[in-house]
């Protein structure tokens, strides 16, 4: 992996990786790398079909009781208007 698409993917991803953090990133990365092109190179035959169509095994769906909302302010400072407020992240 290339030093600059290392920097720019810490940079993305908003993280700060010392020297050691960054080689097992670099290790991590192009395994998984080196696994995605073992499975692009798969052939699968033309003769497979494909699955398609509505999937009639699901669960029912069923309401069940949740929290209520001054439960949930209790869990943050900062609630506005019915949402958690939280510090700009990105800019």
């Amino acid at each position: 992996m290339e030093d600059i698409h290392l920097e720019n993917s810490l940079k993305l991803s908003l993280l700060r990786l010392s020297e050691k953090e960054e080689q097992k990133f670099v290790e991590k990365f192009e395994k998984i790398i080196g696994m995605l092109n073992k499975i692009s190179q798969i052939e699968v035959r033309d003769d497979v079909q494909k699955k398609t169509g509505v999937i009639t095994d699901c669960r029912n769906d069923e309401i069940l009781s949740s929290l209520s909302i001054e439960s949930i302010k209790s869990f943050s400072n900062v609630f506005v208007d019915g949402y958690f407020s939280s510090p700009k992240v990105l800019e």
